[in-house]
């Protein structure tokens, strides 16, 4: 029952994370590519987004918060979805490193480290564009600029502040509080493989899925 809930909760919160999963084969070699390809895809559709839209808008915020914006709140749900899922899928992935589980995937500590740091970017844009949508009434300082919701962004998920845009509603702050974790769960997924010397294991099987990644 518990499980089964779990499950329904996780599918409402990251419908991502179910599609990757039902996407992904059950053989270890064919799993690490795609995971490689999801990681990659959704990385340049962020990238392609936000500069589509500082380049259309003239880098103008305020015309996604009028919600005139098509499937504003289909765009905001993938946003978030995208968020859970990578928060979800790497600390999954920390779980299992830590406890000696099998991963899921033949991918290398170098693999993991460089996926990480593209999820890291995509997390930065992502969560600019969910604060982006933010009504103005949930701001006490409004970012009316996509430029400088990009900055919010980095500024919260470095810990180095908000930039000076303080939230005025729980919602950004619930925002800013799960970018941050995620930010930190990377880092140290990122920090604890370099560190360890995994980056330049080279097992046999692992270098053979690597092999494969770099030749598709």
């Amino acid at each position: 029952m518990m499980r089964g809930l779990s499950w329904l909760i996780l599918t409402i919160v990251s419908p991502t994370f179910r599609i990757a999963s039902w996407l992904k084969p059950a053989d270890e070699g064919r799993r690490s590519i795609r995971i490689v390809k999801l990681n990659f895809l959704y990385l340049i559709i962020a990238l392609l987004t936000v500069a589509g839209l500082m380049f259309a808008l003239a880098d103008d915020a305020e015309m996604l918060r009028t919600h005139d914006f098509p499937l504003w709140w289909l765009w905001a749900w993938f946003l978030w979805s995208r968020c859970a899922e990578v928060l979800v899928a790497f600390y999954q992935d920390a779980m299992d490193q830590l406890t000696s589980k099998t991963a899921g995937s033949d991918l290398t500590a170098a693999w993991r480290v460089r996926l990480a740091l593209n999820s890291y970017v995509e997390l930065i844009i992502d969560y600019a564009l969910l604060y982006a949508l933010l009504p103005t009434k949930m701001w006490c300082l409004v970012p009316v600029r996509i430029s400088q919701v990009l900055w919010i962004s980095v500024s919260t998920i470095t810990t180095s502040g908000n930039a000076g845009f303080a939230p005025a509603s729980p919602m950004p702050q619930f925002l800013m509080g799960c970018e941050i974790v995620g930010g930190v769960i990377l880092l140290v997924v990122c920090f604890a493989l370099y560190a360890g010397g995994k980056a330049d294991e080279r097992r046999p099987e692992a270098t053979e899925g690597e092999a494969r990644h770099r030749s598709d």
